[in-house]
């Protein structure tokens, strides 16, 4: 098994799927919008490909594999990506979440409470009339926010700006059911600015090479650089935890219990969809709602196990999900 740091660095703007696409019928959008990361299942998706292209395995049409194929393939990538079982992929063991790398050091999204004061009293809000903890939030403003940016291992802050650059893309589409009437559509983009790239941790039984590999919905192109090394994601991104409080390091599937075991909480949503192939076509699974990197829980001695408890499912955290600090 080898221990891998695995960078990608962008070779045009590239446009990562969410739910702000073009869709059809009463969901059609004329402005869709790139998530800035990939989703870890997009990573694997990427490594599973990869490894059949280098394992002299891959074919472009369904109908060219034989039987003794798809056996060879299921021990080399295993399957695909389900929620709420064990998965196996075959020689990838493990993927760490994905951060930003630029040469000299790696970041992680910065906790949502960065730069906030925040002092519990006890006293009761006006949707409880238990006597408990009330935070007290200073030097938080709406026009600002919450925290847009990455922290590096060296404690250094880098902007989203100074990481990630928006690309839009204007152009029309004809609906042939709307009288032949030209529509207009916007696309926007990212790519990453100079020396910057993603960056993720990788356990795979295979001799993996450095490679031009392609992800996202318009196949965009990245090159990918692959080093063995003894560095791993919880030496640089978990030195220590917290007694009072709980950060995600990476999307979470949770249970919406957790809120209920938290004295308070910093989060944002973010939507996420698997994809399944059945009968040679591809289906989007339901949406499901992650909890985003950066998210902050505070938490009490009592209450800290139930949700590290609830947050733990091997499943997800063998691809990099559900990672916390």
């Amino acid at each position: 098994m080898s221990h891998y740091f695995i960078s990608l660095t962008p070779q045009a703007p590239f446009f990562f799927g969410s739910e702000k696409t073009f869709g059809d019928g009463q969901n059609q959008n004329y402005f869709a919008k790139s998530n800035p990361f990939p989703q870890q299942t997009t990573i694997l998706g990427m490594l599973r490909k990869e490894l059949l292209i280098q394992g002299n395995l891959y074919k472009e049409k369904w109908s060219d594999y034989s039987k003794e194929d798809y056996s060879n393939m299921n021990a080399l990538i295993g399957e695909a990506f389900k929620l709420n079982r064990t998965n196996n992929f075959g020689k990838i063991n493990t993927i760490s979440p994905v951060f930003i790398s630029n040469g000299n050091a790696c970041y992680i999204q910065t906790p949502f409470d960065d730069g906030l004061t925040i002092e519990f009293k006890k006293g009761r809000s006006s949707l409880d009339s238990i006597l408990g903890n009330i935070p007290i939030i200073s030097n938080y403003t709406a026009k600002t926010g919450l925290p847009d940016s990455f922290t590096s291992t060296k404690s250094e802050m880098a902007s989203f700006n100074e990481i990630f650059t928006k690309f839009v893309k204007v152009g029309n589409a004809k609906d042939k059911t709307e009288d032949e009437n030209d529509k207009f559509f916007k696309q926007l983009f990212y790519t990453m600015n100079k020396n910057y790239s993603f960056a993720f941790f990788a356990d795979i039984d295979f001799d993996l090479k450095p490679s031009i590999v392609f992800m996202g919905a318009d196949n965009s192109s990245f090159r990918m650089n692959v080093e063995k090394t003894t560095e791993t994601f919880e030496s640089l991104f978990i030195p220590k935890s917290s007694k009072d409080r709980i950060a995600l390091l990476s999307d979470a599937w949770v249970d919406e219990s957790i809120y209920e075991k938290c004295i308070f909480a910093i989060t944002e949503i973010v939507d996420f969809r698997t994809t399944d192939i059945k009968n040679w076509s591809i289906r989007k699974s339901n949406k499901f709602e992650m909890i985003k990197r950066g998210s902050v829980f505070f938490v009490d001695e009592i209450n800290k196990s139930h949700i590290q408890k609830l947050l733990q499912n091997k499943s997800l955290q063998k691809i990099g999900y559900n990672i916390y600090n």
